[in-house]
C-alpha cells in the first residue's frame, strides 16, 4: 500500500437531494433506435499523422491487454501494458500494417480501397462473435469511424491481402513474377504460404511506411451505433430512484428514457453510479440499505434490468464511492469507516474477494478510481490523503 498526501486541500460537501450524476456513454451492440443514421458522414478528424496511429494502436492494445487473463496459479501482479509492450513495439506495429499497405501498391499497382475498409469495419460488427470485446474497441478509438477504418480494419485488410495475393501467385503462370517468387506446383492457403514469411523479411525493410489515406465518408456499422445517455440517482424519503435521458448531440437537450424513473429499492440517502461500459452494466450504491443496486443496459433503448444477483450486500457502513475495473471486474466500493470492498462479478453473480474489505488509514473515503490498465485501484479521503492497492483482475484480489 502506498499513501500520498494531496498537494490541494479541499472541503467536500455532500446534499441529500443529487447523491451523484454521471455522464455515461453507450456504445450499442444491437441496432439502435437512437443513434446516428445509417450512411452518416464522420464528423471528426479527416487526416491522421503516425502519431495519432501510434496513439489508437496503443487504445487497442489496451482492450487486449485487460482481456487477458492473468494465471490464477502465478503470484506476481499482471504486468503493466507499457512493460509487455513498449512504445518502440506500437511502433513496429503500425510501421508493418503501413508497410505492408505500401507493398500492395508496390507489388500489385491496386492500393486499399476506402470501400474495402468500410467493408472490412461492416464484417467485423456482423460476425463477431466478442461482441463485448468489439464494443470495447469501437469505444476505445472514440467510435471515430476514421480511427476505426485506418487503425482497426486496414492492419487486418492488409495483411490478408497481401497474404491471399502471394498464394493466388502460384495459380497463375508468371503470376509470382511481381513478387519476385518462383511458382508453386501445389500453392498452400493464403494464411500459410511457406514462402511468405521469407519473402517479407526480404522486402519489408525497403518500403515505407507513407500511405495515402484519401478523405472519405466512413460509417459506423449499423449493428454498433451508439447510443448516448445520462444517468442520475435522486434520493427521497419516498424511495431513490434512478433518471436516465437521452441526450441530444446537436442540442445538448435531453429527453426522459422510456420505462424511468426506475427504483433502486433504498430510501433516502443514495451512493455513487458507476458504468461497467465493457459489459453494459450499472451500478447504484444505496447507503442507508448498505446494498448495491446492478442492472444491465439494453443499448438499444438504455432500458436497465436488474442482474440476477442484485442489489449486492456490502455489511454495515455508509457506503458511498463506486467504480469498476476496465475489464468488468472486481467491483469495488468505498465506506466512512475507511474500508475499501472488493467483488468478482459475472454475468450470474457477485462474491466478495478473499480479504475483502480492505482496510486503509484514510479518514471517510470519498472518492475510488482504478487506473486505465487496471492494475491498480486508488482511494482519497478527507485526511487528505490518497492510497493505491495492486489489483489482481483474476481474483479481485487488492493488495496493500
Amino acid at each position: 500500500m502506498f499513501t500520498r498526501r494531496l498537494f490541494h486541500q479541499r472541503q467536500f460537501t455532500f446534499t441529500r437531494l443529487v447523491a451523484l450524476c454521471a455522464v455515461l456513454l453507450i456504445t450499442a451492440l444491437a441496432v439502435c433506435n437512437t443513434g446516428a443514421p445509417r450512411g452518416q458522414a464522420s464528423g471528426k478528424r479527416q487526416t491522421l499523422t503516425f502519431a495519432d496511429r501510434v496513439a489508437a494502436q496503443r487504445a487497442i492494445e489496451a482492450v487486449y491487454h485487460r482481456q487477458r487473463i492473468w494465471p490464477k496459479d502465478n503470484p506476481q501482479p499482471k504486468p503493466a501494458l507499457d512493460d509487455v509492450l513498449p512504445a518502440a513495439a506500437l511502433r513496429a506495429k503500425v510501421e508493418e500494417y503501413l508497410r505492408m499497405s505500401r507493398a500492395l501498391e508496390v507489388f500489385t499497382g491496386a492500393a486499399l480501397t476506402p470501400e474495402q475498409l468500410q467493408a472490412e469495419l461492416e464484417r467485423m460488427a456482423r460476425q463477431t462473435r466478442q461482441p463485448a470485446v468489439l464494443g470495447a474497441l469501437w469505444a476505445a478509438l472514440d467510435h471515430d469511424p476514421l480511427l476505426l477504418a485506418e487503425c482497426l480494419a486496414r492492419p487486418v485488410v492488409a495483411e490478408r491481402e497481401l497474404r491471399l495475393r502471394i498464394a493466388e501467385c502460384g495459380m497463375r503462370i508468371g503470376g509470382c513474377e511481381a513478387f519476385g517468387l518462383t511458382a508453386a506446383a501445389n500453392p498452400p492457403s493464403a494464411i500459410h504460404h511457406p514462402q511468405f514469411e521469407e519473402w517479407w523479411r526480404g522486402v519489408r525493410g525497403a518500403l515505407d511506411v507513407a500511405v495515402d489515406a484519401p478523405e472519405w465518408a466512413y460509417r459506423l456499422p449499423e449493428q454498433l451505433q451508439q447510443t448516448r445517455a445520462l444517468y442520475v440517482l435522486r434520493d427521497g424519503a419516498s424511495g431513490n430512484q434512478i433518471y436516465g435521458y437521452e441526450v441530444n448531440e446537436t442540442t445538448g437537450a435531453l429527453t426522459l428514457l422510456s420505462g424511468f424513473p426506475v427504483a433502486t429499492g433504498n430510501n433516502r440517502v443514495g451512493g455513487g453510479l458507476t458504468i461497467d461500459r465493457t459489459n453494459q452494466r450499472l451500478y447504484a450504491v444505496n447507503r442507508d440499505s448498505n446494498t448495491v443496486s446492478a442492472y444491465t443496459i439494453n443499448p438499444a433503448t438504455g432500458a436497465l434490468t436488474p442482474l440476477p444477483f442484485s442489489p449486492i450486500n456490502l455489511g454495515l457502513g455508509t457506503w458511498g464511492a463506486i467504480a469498476v475495473h476496465p475489464s468488468g471486474s472486481p467491483l469495488v466500493v468505498v465506506n466512512n469507516s475507511s474500508l475499501l470492498a472488493s467483488y468478482q462479478v459475472t454475468a450470474t453473480s457477485a462474491t466478495a474477494a478473499a480479504g475483502s474489505p480492505y482496510n486503509t488509514p484514510l479518514t471517510f473515503p470519498f472518492s475510488v478510481v482504478f487506473s486505465q490498465d487496471g492494475n491498480y485501484v486508488y482511494t482519497g479521503g478527507s485526511n487528505n490523503a490518497l492510497v493505491g492497492f495492486s489489483v489482481n483482475a483474476t481474483t479481485g484480489v487488492l493488495t496493500q
